[in-house]
């Protein structure tokens, strides 16, 4: 067997994208990308979710401390 030949042999056995049609391509291009965009908006979502947790427990914090220390300055 030569190199071409198994070169072709493994690319057909990988599911070469050569032999796609454009608009097979294109629609998983698509769905890549809108697959994509959900991803990015369940992050943005879940990375304002944590920084609002965030502040309500830096908020808490400083109440105990203002509680603690009769509202003497931090500094």
């Amino acid at each position: 067997m030569t190199k071409e030949e198994t070169e072709e042999e493994t690319a057909k056995a990988a599911g070469s994208d050569a032999e796609e049609a454009p608009e097979a391509k294109e629609g998983k291009r698509k769905e890549r990308l809108e697959q994509n965009r959900i991803s990015a908006r369940e992050s943005r979502k879940r990375k304002k979710q944590m920084i609002e947790e965030l502040q309500r427990y830096v908020t808490y914090l400083i109440a105990g401390r203002l509680r603690r220390h009769g509202g003497c300055d931090f500094n």
